[in-house]
């Protein structure tokens, strides 16, 4: 009389971070028999991305599948996510991630630990006579530079400074002053006076005249 026996090898499972998800099967794992395929999976709680499998079976997907011809341990690895919110100030100007542009703010949804390349374009064009000079980024990065995802959610904001184009018309005495001039500076212009008209003529200054806000200051 021959008592037979079948060999079963132990499929170990876990979860890395403790908490990130769940694997069936549970852990700590379960038997199977020799040469059985075990199939295995994972799903994520909330605020946790599935980055991989490690152990003796490697893959992305949320399950797979061994043959057990001996023992085997299987981790469901995560990562945390933390919501990065990216936007500018003044609102509504763009910026670049990862070299897709956006316009205003946007929220991703990223892996702590995780770096990712954020840039803006300067300066940018605002309405007839106006534009936006980048200054800084809230994180004290450079203009282009690489952001790192510590370990909560966060704001970046890009920070621009508005300008508005003086323009200086006179049909006599070299006007001088045109240009881009920070919002609330003073602008410097003027006239020349008096100038030549020829023989017996000259043009003398009387008055500036003209549109927008601000106190009038001139030389001439």
């Amino acid at each position: 009389v021959t008592a037979n026996w079948k060999t079963q090898y132990y499929l170990t499972t876990a979860v890395d971070p403790e908490g990130a998800g769940t694997v069936d099967p549970a852990p700590p794992g379960r038997w199977y028999d020799s040469g059985e395929t075990a199939n295995f999976s994972t799903t994520p709680n909330a605020g946790y991305e599935f980055g991989g499998w490690q152990g003796d079976y490697t893959g992305t997907d949320l399950s797979g599948s061994l043959v057990m011809d001996g023992t085997k341990t299987v981790t469901a690895a995560y990562g945390v996510v933390h919501k990065i919110t990216i936007r500018t100030s003044p609102d509504g100007l763009k910026f670049t991630v990862d070299g897709t542009a956006y316009t205003g703010s946007h929220d991703f949804n990223w892996l702590e630990g995780d770096t990712h390349t954020i840039s803006v374009d300067s300066p940018q064009a605002g309405g007839a006579g106006v534009q936006y000079v980048y200054t800084d980024w809230s994180d004290g990065g450079a203009q282009s530079h690489t952001y790192t995802v510590e370990t909560s959610d966060a704001t970046v904001t890009a920070n621009f400074k508005t300008q508005y184009y003086l323009t200086i018309n006179s049909s006599h005495g070299s006007p001088t002053g045109n240009g881009w001039y920070d919002a609330g500076t003073e602008a410097t212009f003027g006239v020349t006076s008096p100038e030549s008209g020829g023989a017996g003529t000259q043009y003398v200054f009387a008055n500036w005249t003209g549109t927008g806000s601000g106190d009038r200051k001139s030389t001439r």
